[in-house]
């Protein structure tokens, strides 16, 4: 059995899959799983993504909707992606992500 701190780098090749375009998503809903019995807590994160078009009031220009048609207004958020994962897993991407907003700030501020 290899040692528990040893890690193997894989190469992964990412398939193109034409019948799976990316989708927009502009709606993020995070959630705790179910705790398990050892701990009490989860061991899964969930994250439904969703995107949610422009709303629409039939209004004539200029004219706002009224508090009261707010108040009662509800928009639909259509999801587009459910994924669970572990939280070490979800620890990794959040990394990621964060590497990759860095940079893309950094090449942002240095076109200023």
């Amino acid at each position: 059995m290899p040692d528990e701190d040893t890690f193997t780098n894989l190469r992964a090749k990412w398939l193109l899959d034409t019948d799976n375009q990316p989708v927009l998503a502009n709606f993020l809903l995070p959630q705790f799983g179910v705790p398990v019995l050892a701990t009490g807590m989860p061991d899964m994160a969930y994250l439904q993504f969703g995107h949610m078009n422009p709303i629409m009031f039939d209004l004539t220009p200029g004219e706002s909707p009224t508090p009261e048609a707010l108040a009662t207004f509800e928009a639909s958020v259509i999801p587009v992606a459910q994924i669970a994962m572990t939280f070490d897993k979800l620890r990794e991407f959040s990394l990621q992500i964060q590497q990759m907003l860095a940079d893309h700030d950094r090449n942002l501020n240095a076109h200023d």
